[in-house]
């Protein structure tokens, strides 16, 4: 058994009873710190108890833990847990781990990320550990250390305005970072395009355009593009996901620390199913048996309570997501409609503090949808995640769009109210719902200006306060002192959140393909401020917030489906826009039922094309095909002499045969998988290519034009 170990400074213990192949500090088997975990002598009566049992069980983890004391707040202690090398590497081949496309060996080197990743599953794998940690923890965290985190801000950060170099991210962070960043920049290039073009379109508009007609062809433009974005973004995703080894890796993430269950069995989770003994046969349970281990599970009876716990969460989040719309409009349209307000100046004054409502709304909302979520404890956070940001889309997009839809659609719309007095408009161009289109783009101004002023706010000031008050809030805190200790002053950092960052994206897309056609620079807009978010994400990662936990994935998850969602919903909003908003069509025929089929023969065309667009362009480039298809061929090779062995298993001679067979197999498989990588595109090698998509779908936009105004 090994004996407690605590190293402090430069004195340690030679770790009695250690396994000597694993023992070291050099510079061939270092010494990583990766996590932090903190305890109170004030808030846990029993935190000495809690420490040495915790320093055990570390140590019969084969990790290594150094104890610190507060400095700012004496009562707390720092237990920083980490690894050799080796022994990291011994215990990732024992497990049958997969780094990248091949399995973990000898000559193994691991990233900052994977050796986050492998300590958070060790530590994960030890029952008691988690129960100490859920009773006597205060906190836990990734670490930072310090000569690792300046030359990553040296490699990545510094110097860099735009381009950050997303290999370097996803060793340090892993891939749900990276995949962020990745999608930020493939958007802020697809914006760079399409600014050119809105642009060109703002210029004739304030140059003289009363029927609004380039907000027509603009409104087409911007909906097909969308389909476009989305086909190239899932094409150039899929190479990092394939090369990162994503595809499956919901099979590989360790549950959550937030997730509660008494229940385990040994096992191993297979496209989210928990495979047991009892699901091989004899034969099979040989190739299986080391992937096993302690795994938590659900009953059938638990299951089921679940699923009444999901019912509940999704009724009381469905309730307050319906009362979003009919409040927002209800406050000013039940006013308008008694017409008991002078509305001489109301507009812009209605849309400033309709706009401040929404973000009070927004922040209220966020910790209800929460502590929901946290109801329904969610074994993976994957599964967490998509849960909380579809609670937290759905009311987030209804509370923003609510008034834009209602300046677009319905305020002064003679249709709904009857033919109240017309109320002072600077803009002359109506619709044929009699729309101001002036308080609709000043809406939509005004929105983007204070969703910038309020993520600006959010990425640069907000971090600051978070570490003031906690430092004031301190046994002896103030906020201009300082600790010596790294793991102390991250301690008062707040984390990073990468669904704010992802709702905030997604939000203005939305702006953008739903509504941009009635002010075109919005895309410009959009563009000054995703290079902003850019710089300041990558800031607050390297100086303003803590290392994120380690988080396996596949892509930008749900936030896809999302986006693929409102891109037909853009067709229905742009096409009433320029049917009934906008007076576009009035100005070539005064019938309201030829208004009506134009703007149902355009919604149709355009629904075509995207619909067209999604399914002729191909998932994955033709090189991953073919990768795929390969791989896939020789798994079914591998299995097909596995049948055809099964049956010559009798004798001791054959069975020794076939493992030596298997052996070979899977040496086969570790060694070739390497040559399956393929060459992901790069940002710059796209533009002629996505030059000539802009080129095309603004040709395919005019003509789509032509038709339906002839």
């Amino acid at each position: 058994m090994l004996r407690n170990r605590v190293i402090s400074g430069d004195k340690k213990d030679q770790g009695h009873g250690r396994d000597d192949s694993v023992q070291g500090g050099t510079l061939d088997n270092p010494l990583n710190w990766e996590m932090v975990f903190v305890f109170n002598k004030k808030k846990d009566k029993h935190w000495q108890v809690n420490l040495d049992q915790t320093i055990n069980i570390l140590n019969s983890l084969q990790l290594e833990s150094q104890q610190e004391h507060g400095e700012i707040d004496p009562d707390n202690i720092f237990l920083l847990v980490g690894s050799y090398e080796a022994s990291l590497r011994k215990y990732a081949v024992s497990k049958l781990n997969r780094m990248g496309n091949r399995l973990v060996d000898s000559n193994t080197k691991f990233t900052e990320a994977e050796r986050l990743n492998l300590i958070e599953s060790k530590l994960l794998s030890s029952s008691l550990l988690r129960r100490v940690l859920e009773d006597g923890v205060i906190e836990r965290f990734p670490y930072h250390q310090p000569d690792k985190l300046q030359q990553f801000r040296q490699q990545w950060y510094h110097g860099r305005l735009f381009n950050l170099p997303i290999e370097i991210a996803n060793e340090y962070f892993g891939e749900e970072i990276s995949f962020y960043f990745l999608f930020l920049k493939f958007y802020i290039f697809t914006l760079f395009l399409v600014s050119f073009i809105s642009l060109a379109f703002s210029v004739i508009q304030y140059m003289g355009d009363p029927n609004m007609l380039s907000n027509g062809i603009f409104a087409i433009f911007v909906t097909v593009m969308s389909s476009f974005f989305l086909d190239f973004w899932k094409r150039f995703s899929n190479d990092y996901s394939w090369n990162w080894n994503m595809e499956d890796f919901v099979d590989k993430e360790v549950p959550r620390p937030g997730f509660k269950s008494k229940e385990r069995r040994q096992g191993v989770y297979h496209q989210s199913l928990l495979l047991t003994d009892g699901d091989f046969d004899r034969q099979e349970l040989t190739l299986v048996k080391n992937y096993f281990a302690d795994r938590p599970y659900f009953t059938r009876v638990q299951e089921r309570e679940r699923v009444f716990v999901y019912i509940f969460t999704f009724a009381v989040a469905t309730a307050l997501i319906l009362l979003v719309p009919i409040f927002s409009i209800s406050v000013f349209a039940v006013p308008y409609a008694l017409g008991l307000i002078n509305f001489r100046a109301r507009p812009e004054v209605e849309i400033v503090i309709t706009t401040i409502c929404i973000q009070i709304f927004n922040y209220f909302y966020n910790m209800l949808a929460i502590w929901l979520t946290d109801k329904e404890n969610h074994r993976l956070q994957s599964n967490y995640t998509t849960s909380l940001s579809i609670k937290l889309f759905l009311f987030q997009f209804l509370n923003m769009f609510s008034g834009l839809f209602y300046y677009a659609f319905i305020r002064d719309n003679s249709s709904i109210w009857g033919e109240l007095p017309r109320r002072e408009c600077s803009d002359a161009r109506r619709g044929l719902w009699n729309q101001c289109v002036a308080d609709l783009e000043f809406s939509l101004f005004t929105l983007f200006v204070v969703n910038f002023t309020f993520g600006m706010l959010g990425e640069l000031v907000l971090p600051k306060l978070q570490y003031a008050i906690g430092k004031m809030m301190a046994k002896e805190g103030k906020v201009n002192k300082k600790s010596s200790l790294a793991c102390e002053e991250q301690f008062y950092l707040p984390s990073f959140d990468t669904f704010s960052e992802y709702n905030e994206m997604v939000l203005q897309y939305a702006m953008i393909c739903m509504f941009a056609s009635a002010l075109p620079i919005s895309s410009l807009l959009a563009l000054l401020n995703n290079v902003m978010e850019n710089k300041t994400d990558a800031y607050k990662l390297c100086f303003q917030t803590r290392r994120p936990l380690y988080n396996g994935s596949k892509g930008i998850g749900y936030w896809y489906h999302f986006m693929v969602g409102i891109g037909f919903l853009s067709v229905i909003t742009n096409s009433m826009l320029v049917g009934f908003s906008f007076p576009t069509l009035t100005s070539f025929t005064k019938s309201d039922y030829a208004v009506l089929w134009i703007v149902v023969g355009m919604e149709h065309i355009v629904m075509l094309v995207k619909y067209l667009v999604q399914t002729i362009i191909p998932d994955d480039t033709y090189s991953l095909r073919k990768i795929k298809s390969a791989r896939d061929f020789v798994k079914t090779c591998i299995l097909d002499r596995y049948h055809r062995e099964k049956g010559s298993l009798n004798s001791p001679t054959s069975s020794t045969s076939s493992d030596d067979e298997d052996v070979r197999t899977s040496s086969m498989c570790s060694t070739t998988s390497e040559e399956y990588r393929v060459s992901t595109m790069d940002i710059q090698s796209m533009v002629p290519l996505m030059i000539k998509v802009t080129l095309s779908v603004t040709v395919l936009t005019i003509l789509v034009t032509c038709y339906v105004f002839t």
